[in-house]
């Protein structure tokens, strides 16, 4: 194998290792530093986000008004926008949504405010969660450290 084949080779499995760890990380403990990551699973903030976006997390002092937060509802991770802020709490709303949401959101069941949005992303995340992408990636890691089988003598 060439130069350039054996360098290609080490980027995949760098970038492979890479992505696992992360996705440990955050997986074994969804928030590091303050930060964390959720990946969006409905339209409802589209056009600013769209199914199978990664959007990073970050925990804040305070909420204001326009801030689009990930909070916990009922034990799922909703991504909407702060409308207004109320004496018990935050009105919210997905985007695309036409009327707010029903209850009040209390500060205390926010994850944290979106910080990045990474396009699709979320999808890739979702897929080496489960046990066929995490064999996938072992797969993969495992022809690309011992070279495939490919341009090797005897």
């Amino acid at each position: 194998m060439g130069c350039m084949g054996k360098c290609l080779r080490t980027a995949v499995l760098a970038s492979l290792v890479i992505a696992v760890l992360l996705n440990l990380c955050f997986f074994i403990r969804p928030e590091l530093f303050g930060w964390s990551r959720a990946v969006i699973l409905s339209g409802s903030m589209e056009p600013s986000m769209s199914i199978g976006d990664l959007v990073i997390v970050h925990r804040e002092k305070e909420y204001r008004v326009g801030d689009i937060v990930v909070f916990d509802s009922g034990g799922l991770s909703v991504t909407h926008r702060i409308l207004e802020k109320a004496q018990e709490g935050f009105v919210t709303k997905g985007d695309a949504n036409n009327v707010p949401d029903k209850e009040l959101l209390s500060e205390n069941h926010i994850i944290g405010r979106v910080a990045v949005v990474i396009p699709m992303v979320g999808k890739a995340v979702l897929f080496l969660k489960n046990p066929a992408g995490m064999m996938l990636i072992m797969m993969l890691a495992i022809w690309l450290i011992w070279g495939g089988g490919c341009g090797q003598d005897g």
